[in-house]
């Protein structure tokens, strides 16, 4: 696991900046509808793609015997499916279409559906890897495809192909990821039509699966919804703050993840060391994550409109809201994966079913504000969301609600006092600095505020915090490891 955060940090590192300078380029030579269009086709693809590979690398990972002609099996299994599922995309697109009111999703969801079977030839290496702990393959895999995806947007974009860039961006990253999994591993098998001995592993994958389609479906019920009522240039602002609000959420909890469902796999009749394996994750990722939220959410006002431009107006207002709402979501994310790597992924679908009913109820009633309503909508939502999925996780896998509100609580209550003080410096200092004044001042007095307010509140969690990245980086911890 050391060795696993050393690559998978590195990698997710390299990969995050990358992103960010790719992301801010990008954003001004594309349009509001451009986003507008992928988050619409984006929502579909996702939902579809948990259900047919999602919970397939976590079932072989935990499977306590897996190999040889199951290997054959399995990937024969998941690519005559994902074949089944693109040809029903292609033909059922204009459904799409005519959802949205939106004719010009059908060609571009067509096209996307061509991912259902890319990812296939990623998704069964990268099962293998875990299975193995093979953390460096698995890094090296994932870098190389955000790096060629990138890649590939910024020079569409460059080209003026609008919309296509963000859909070439999303079918190179696993066509980039398989290729280095192929020449890494050598995996690649003739596929074999037979499920008899991999009915378990099948029956598992979709267990897992199902919790993965009702969690994301519940996440995507805001561009679901409101693609129905919400011009596509309306919806873009939203999407985008979405977008760049998640992130550090999109990288860094799928970080902490990769590097703890093998792990907990491995221990699954182990639950007293799980335990000591989920709450030291949880309260170093709340300390880590939480203060980037909210200084997002103080920030935005001045930097929106420096790094956005001005066809961006109103983005600021609706980035803060949905900054907010973050924290919660790392909570979220985190409980789902002990549930399924301990064989009790059936929770996490009754508590994503509970999500799909409350979070249509609360965008439903967002949607009269527009994309600010959108926003409040999420920010209402998930602090109940987190509640209650902390609840079941305690009674499903004994954990302690004392131990799950200590790792939380003290992080999002520093964090919530550094951005006050964020926020009410840049009102005092933009009288006097630009923009780009401000954020730099804002963003410093933040640092010292949280480091400080971390060491006097939080010291047991920023020591445990900094012993674990101490000894990732192999400054002094191999003893302590």
């Amino acid at each position: 696991m050391i060795t696993g955060i050393r690559w998978l940090a590195t990698a997710r590192l390299i990969a995050q900046l990358s992103n960010w300078v790719i992301t801010l380029i990008v954003i001004r030579l594309l349009t509001p509808v451009d986003y507008g269009l992928q988050a619409m086709v984006a929502a579909i693809y996702t939902l579809l793609l948990l259900v047919t590979q999602s919970g397939f690398d976590r079932a072989i990972a935990r499977a306590r015997e897996f190999g040889g002609d199951s290997v054959r099996e399995i990937f024969g299994f998941i690519l005559v499916t994902n074949v089944l599922v693109m040809l029903a995309i292609w033909g059922l697109a204009p459904l799409a279409g005519t959802y949205y009111d939106e004719p010009r999703v059908v060609p571009v969801l067509r096209v996307l559906a061509a991912g259902f079977v890319i990812n296939v030839f990623q998704i069964m290496p990268r099962a293998l890897v875990w299975r193995d702990l093979d953390y460096r393959s698995h890094a090296i895999a994932g870098l190389t495809g955000t790096l060629t995806g990138s890649a590939v947007i910024l020079t569409m974009a460059l080209l003026g192909f609008g919309v296509w860039a963000l859909i070439g961006g999303m079918l190179a990253v696993p066509a980039a990821a398989a290729i280095y999994f192929q020449l890494r591993t050598g995996w690649l098998v003739v596929p074999r039509l037979a499920i008899g001995r991999i009915r378990p592993v099948i029956r598992d994958a979709y267990t897992i699966g199902a919790g993965f389609f009702v969690w994301m479906l519940a996440w995507r019920l805001d561009i679901l919804i409101g693609g129905q009522q919400l011009n596509a240039a309306e919806l873009g602002l939203y999407a985008v703050a979405i977008r760049l609000c998640a992130i550090p959420l999109s990288r860094i909890v799928p970080l902490a993840n990769e590097l703890l469902y093998p792990a907990y796999a491995r221990l699954q009749d182990d639950d007293s060391k799980m335990k000591v394996y989920f709450h030291k994750a949880l309260a170093s990722l709340c300390l880590l994550l939480f203060p980037a939220f909210f200084g997002l959410a103080a920030m935005s006002q001045w930097l929106v409109p420096l790094v956005f431009g001005p066809g961006w107006q109103g983005a600021e207002r609706v980035m803060a809201i949905v900054a907010l709402a973050m924290p919660f979501r790392v909570v979220l994310t985190l409980c789902n994966p002990l549930l399924q790597a301990t064989g009790k992924a059936r929770t996490a679908f009754r508590t994503g079913m509970f999500a799909i009913v409350f979070i249509a109820l609360c965008v439903t009633v967002g949607l009269h504000w527009g994309a600010t309503g959108l926003a409040l909508a999420a920010l209402a939502a998930t602090p109940v969301l987190m509640v209650v999925v902390a609840w079941f996780t305690r009674e499903a896998s004994g954990l302690s609600l004392w131990r799950l509100m200590g790792s939380i609580g003290p992080p999002l209550a520093i964090s919530a006092v550094m951005a006050i003080i964020v926020y009410f410096a840049g009102i005092r200092l933009a009288a006097e600095l630009p923009d780009g004044g401000v954020i730099a001042l804002q963003l410093l007095l933040g640092i010292i505020v949280y480091l400080a307010l971390a060491l006097l509140f939080c010291r047991d969690i920023t020591t445990s915090t900094i012993d674990i990245l101490r000894t990732s980086l192999g400054k002094g911890g191999q003893k302590k490891a």
